[in-house]
């Protein structure tokens, strides 16, 4: 895919106010990077200072519970903006490891570029403030979903918004994020199947 023609351009029209030139050159400033299946974006040892664009390809946040098991918290695909939002606003050691589960690209900024373009122009800094807003209601409709509805409902919400999860995340990881085991999302699979009947 030409940068030309990349999903990030495309949201960058849809929600900055921007002249064409503003617009190519936010791109061509980003750090265009070709993740492999397992590499990590972000560890626990590290402070984050950078924010990535997902191009193409699947990334998954995760805590290493003291089993070695990986406690899932979200995934982030194609046009989607992938960081450790409080260690980037803190300044302080990641909570997560940020793994990608399929090759991926991504565009990254660190955040003396971010900084740099949101001083420039109101337009910048509303699209800095959109990116956080969209991080946080993804958080937060976690966190309400988890609270108020039960696992079947929250397994069929995530089959009805996110379908291609379950072609691209083995079902452990998934099974994880919605914090139960692979053989009760099974159980709940073979209970619609014998009530759709």
């Amino acid at each position: 895919m030409t940068v030309g023609g990349s999903i990030l351009e495309k949201v960058m029209r849809k929600h900055v106010n921007a002249s064409e030139e503003e617009i190519q050159y936010a791109i061509q400033i980003a750090n265009k990077r070709e993740y492999k299946k397992g590499d990590h974006f972000l560890t626990p040892d590290t402070v984050c200072n950078k924010i990535g664009f997902i191009e193409s390809g699947i990334g998954m946040i995760y805590r290493l519970e003291s089993d070695q098991k990986k406690s899932v918290m979200e995934f982030y695909s194609e046009g989607e903006y992938i960081t450790d939002f409080y260690s980037y606003i803190r300044k302080q050691h990641c909570l997560f490891h940020i793994i990608f589960l399929e090759d991926t690209l991504v565009f990254e900024y660190d955040r003396d570029q971010l900084l740099q373009k949101f001083s420039q122009s109101i337009h910048w800094e509303r699209f800095g403030k959109l990116t956080s807003e969209s991080a946080y209601v993804k958080i937060m409709q976690q966190v309400y979903d988890n609270k108020f509805y039960n696992l079947e409902e929250r397994y069929l919400q995530l089959i009805n918004d996110r379908a291609d999860l379950f072609q691209r995340v083995p079902l452990y990881l998934i099974a994880s994020y919605l914090n139960t085991t692979p053989e009760t999302i099974s159980r709940i699979r073979r209970n619609l199947y014998n009530n759709a009947k």
